[in-house]
């Protein structure tokens, strides 16, 4: 999670124009260009230019200034934690460069063209693990490419029938039936929406292998459906079931029962039987297809189907609704959930890098790392504190270049020796593999944020906004947050001198009931005229309402709720009044007390920022002490005359 306080936004917003010198702070000189973009940046809605304005901000920047240098003088731009926020803040910031807002809600966008589509398609699937060997993945591709090459729509079922190692397709002819948005794997579903119906795609592979598909025929998404049916099992004798899911029918639609109480009465779906057999809604190809055609061809809801039969037994069923496909804004919400974990959203990191290689024209020679790994025994990232020393005739073959910059197998090692001294492996290839990729990557993105923050100014803004956002929160957490929150004795002193300041108005201590009825409470309001709240409280505990009702004890101050400050002027015995959470209570007066000072922890958190308060003026001034301000005055007032 990145730390930061913003306390004022030094964001540029527009291009040089006065390369004036306006002032000195300590040793930093500032341009009239840089102060005037500031100044609108965080003056945009009330920028006036007004004297009083432009003297008020030109304190708040010069102070900002000198607590920026302040925090570089005490190095904590150097401090491991800020650079490894201000690392990923920058990280982030790259991304956001090379992978656009829209990036994603086309994606959304593309995803929902699914859901409004239903497709058809049967598949071959040649069997090929994910860790498949480079001989078993070539002999597994070049089986499917030879079918993908005889294969037409005509002998597409007949090649499944025979060849696919999807079995549970493979009977049907490869048929899977219809496919909508989200039921398969990505890779699965793109290719199913973008060959054309008739077509055969091309191969693609998924975690299961490589596959081929034909499509067979494409149509309006169905949605999902809500019904409620009778089921009655497939026994031996069909002729029982079938009878009495006739019957059912017959009395049903002669009214002369309920399809509710028909569902009592004859349904042997037990999980339905208590919920009048109300099935959970459902979509394309999750029921079996002759009780999903069944229950899509009902139209309107209440409508009735005649008795069928399934591989499971006999049905009826009644149409409760219809669920279309909601419009894109209305699914938005169900697209970014079910894609959540989908390579193609959530690895925008990887996107950006692909995209920088392509821009700045990375180009590699992994191979060259091969001569250093022939002169290593294979032991020897077990040998203690080992160091790699590639000899000199080969420390210049170039691993990669980027952006017109070599990188040679020295500067491989040299980032090895300094960042894994003590990592250990059996595996000297995995090891180098593992140590390259991590030195590539590490320089790339590095690389590619100087190559932004030369060519793209707004880049560069957010990279040293954010960085001044990081030294300013540590530095004033250092010298003031932190100081205020441990000098308690500071704390109670600043107490004593303001305590005269905070005082409790009348306040009443109560005690009564409290409950969420809406009635009720009047029967017990004499009671408490004579007895104690805690008695009237036992005496409902052994009543039937007695969860119903908590004792109630507080403090109130006069003007936190109408109700007690009329019963303060009448001197009320006792008090009836809704509390925050509406819940009702009737409370009997204890006692009243009259004005008095805060104790220091009632008031702890306002004393606690008087105290910053305090020690911040006071850094302030040794700030300005110790970073003298020269102004150019000159250009102050045109600044300042400026309408």
């Amino acid at each position: 999670m990145f730390r930061i306080i913003i306390l004022i936004s030094f964001a540029f917003i527009a291009s040089i124009s006065y390369a004036q010198e306006l002032m000195i702070i300590g040793q930093e000189k500032v341009s009239v260009d840089e102060f005037l973009r500031i100044y609108q940046k965080n003056n945009q809605s009330t920028t006036s230019y007004s004297e009083k304005d432009v003297q008020e901000y030109v304190e708040l920047f010069t102070l900002f200034k000198m607590k920026l240098q302040e925090a570089k003088r005490m190095r904590l731009d150097t401090l491991p934690m800020l650079k490894e926020d201000y690392q990923k803040y920058t990280d982030q910031l790259v991304q956001n460069h090379f992978v656009d807002k829209n990036y994603i809600e086309n994606i959304w966008k593309a995803q929902y063209e699914h859901m409004k589509y239903d497709v058809k398609v049967a598949h071959i699937m040649v069997k090929c693990a994910p860790n498949a060997n480079p001989s078993d993945t070539l002999i597994a591709y070049n089986k499917l490419n030879y079918l993908r090459q005889q294969a037409t729509k005509d002998n597409f079922a007949k090649l499944a029938t025979e060849n696919s190692e999807d079995q549970s397709s493979a009977i049907k002819g490869g048929l899977l039936g219809y496919i909508t948005a989200f039921m398969t794997f990505p890779e699965f579903e793109q290719p199913c929406f973008q060959t054309p119906i008739g077509a055969i795609s091309s191969i693609f592979r998924t975690q299961y292998g490589y596959h081929i598909l034909h499509v067979l025929d494409k149509r309006a998404a169905r949605g999902k459906i809500k019904v409620a049916h009778i089921y009655l099992k497939k026994s031996e004798k069909p002729e029982v079931a079938e009878k009495q899911i006739q019957e059912a029918y017959k009395q049903i639609i002669s009214k002369k029962i309920t399809f509710e109480n028909a569902v009592k009465k004859y349904t042997e779906d037990a999980s339905t039987k208590e919920n009048y057999g109300i099935l959970n809604e459902f979509g394309v190809s999750e029921m079996v297809n002759d009780f999903e055609e069944q229950c899509f061809a009902l139209k309107n809801s209440g409508d009735l189907s005649r008795p069928f039969m399934t591989e499971y037994g006999w049905h009826l069923v009644k149409l409760i609704e219809k669920i279309p496909v909601k419009g894109y804004e209305d699914s938005k919400d169900y697209i970014k959930q079910r894609m959540a974990n989908d390579p193609r959203v959530n690895n925008l990191k990887g996107i950006a890098y692909n995209r920088i290689l392509a821009k700045y024209k990375f180009t590699e020679s992994p191979a060259n790392l091969s001569p250093l790994m022939a002169n290593m025994p294979d032991t020897f990232f077990m040998i203690k504190n080992w160091v790699l020393k590639p000899m000199k005739a080969i420390e210049s073959n170039t691993l990669f270049s980027f952006a017109g910059k070599s990188f040679n197998l020295k500067d491989f090692t040299n980032y090895v020796n300094t960042n894994y001294q003590t990592a250990s492996s059996r595996s000297k290839k995995e090891a180098l593999d593992a140590m390259y990729a991590a030195y590539k990557e590490k320089v790339i993105w590095q690389m590619a944020k100087e190559l932004l923050s030369a060519e793209d100014k707004t880049y560069s803004q957010l990279e040293s906004e954010y960085m001044n956002g990081l030294l300013i929160f540590e530095i004033m957490d250092r010298e003031v947050w932190k100081k205020a929150l441990a000098d308690t004795l500071e704390s109670m002193k600043m107490y004593e001198e303001v305590k005269s300041n905070y005082w409790f108005k009348d306040r009443f201590m109560l005690e009564g009931i409290k409950t969420k009825k809406t009635e009720g409470l009047d029967t017990y309001i004499q009671s408490l005229t004579s007895l104690s709240a805690k008695v009237v409280f036992e005496k409902i505990k052994q009543s039937k309402d007695s969860n119903e009702f908590v004792y109630y004890e507080r403090t109130i101050e006069r003007g936190d709720y109408p109700e007690i400050d009329k019963a303060m002027d009448a001197k009320a015995i006792s008090v009836q009044f809704k509390d925050e959470d509406k819940s009702s209570i009737l409370a009997k007066v204890v006692k009243l007390l009259p004005p008095s000072i805060k104790p220091y922890s009632e008031i702890r958190g306002r004393i606690q920022n008087l105290y910053q308060n305090k020690l911040e003026k006071e850094w302030g001034a040794n700030l300005r002490s110790k970073y003298p301000v020269k102004i150019n005055n000159i250009e102050l007032s045109k600044i300042i005359k400026k309408q």
